[in-house]
């Protein structure tokens, strides 16, 4: 698949996995783009690849556990690179990104200009000691990812103008529901549809988190109201390696964008909360979120000790 680079933003490495580092205004003009109707005009963009309107459009949420877990799994790593955009989800692929700028300087990974947040003398100390204070200062840097939430609510937002279709699928089954509540009294003109977690129809089935999961076809996914988004919240790498392998499927069912989203629905639904302000902020959502949920101390784990160690060592 092809990647979609912009002018001013290239896709770049993140320990050897893409990821495009896009503003939020060029991710809504992009968007905006891949649901544009068949015989509309695209928006202009900086990207250097307009979206077909009918082809799919595979969008990535990339965090620093994603990464982690690409170093090990090249089947996930490559569905990663298959797809159209990768954006940065996690306050960790920033930090990692502006790191590997000061560290390995290289033209093509832009300037590191006064509006960076990392002092020059903090990376003098070199190792694990610059790294470490490299931290420090991403705690107070004004940097913010492009989440998988916020991502949601702008798809919808431009869906809705267009009166699609969105569906849900995976998460867990009260989250979802209660999401696409949510979203029909938010979004009256856009048609929600939660997808259970059985096969709307006799077509074959795949697994997916202990759940059994619909192999989507045109059939599976009803009468498709274009243009459509799906939403597909079954986690990392399920999620990404899911869209890959139901490109064809989704594409012929009229399907422009596919996103994982991970645990939005749980966020969207209220069962778990967002971090508060000063929290995402911090870039510290992570501890939030450990807070919520002891049981994800692993992940969490791999996500602010393996992967800060990941990048500090890494041939960039």
């Amino acid at each position: 698949m092809n990647s979609l680079p912009s002018s001013q933003s290239p896709r770049e490495l993140i320990a050897g996995v893409p990821c495009d580092f896009l503003s939020h205004n060029e991710l809504v003009t992009y968007i905006t783009s891949c649901l544009a109707a068949d015989d509309a005009p695209h928006a202009s963009t900086s990207l250097s690849i307009n979206p077909s309107p009918l082809h799919l459009v595979h969008i990535v949420t990339l965090n620093a556990e994603m990464v982690v877990t690409a170093q090990t799994n090249n089947v996930f790593k490559t569905a990663i690179e298959q797809a159209e955009l990768v954006i940065p989800d996690g306050s960790g692929i920033l930090w990692a990104r502006e790191y590997a700028k000061h560290r390995h300087p290289r033209p093509d990974r832009g300037s590191t200009s006064t509006r960076t947040w990392i002092p020059a003398f903090a990376l003098q100390f070199g190792g694990r000691a610059g790294m470490t204070m490299s931290l420090l200062f991403f705690l107070f840097s004004k940097v913010k990812p492009l989440t998988g939430v916020d991502s949601i609510f702008t798809i919808c937002e431009e869906l809705e103008k267009q009166h699609g279709t969105a569906y849900l699928l995976g998460g867990e089954e009260g989250d979802r529901k209660k999401t696409a509540e949510m979203f029909r009294k938010k979004y009256p003109k856009l048609t929600i549809i939660a997808l259970n977690d059985e096969t709307p129809s006799s077509s074959p089935l795949v697994r997916g988190r202990e759940r059994r999961i619909p192999l989507l076809t045109k059939e599976g996914l009803g009468e498709v109201m274009k243009p459509a988004a799906i939403f597909v919240a079954l986690g990392a790498p399920k999620q990404t390696l899911w869209i890959e392998e139901h490109r064809t499927q989704l594409e012929q069912s009229g399907v422009r964008i596919a996103i994982g989203v991970g645990g939005a629905f749980a966020m969207i639904s209220g069962r778990l909360p967002r971090a508060p302000k000063l929290f995402q902020q911090l870039h510290m959502e992570w501890a939030w979120r450990l807070m919520l949920e002891p049981a994800r101390m692993k992940r969490i784990w791999n996500a602010v000790v393996v992967f800060p160690r990941l990048i500090s060592g890494y041939p960039h």
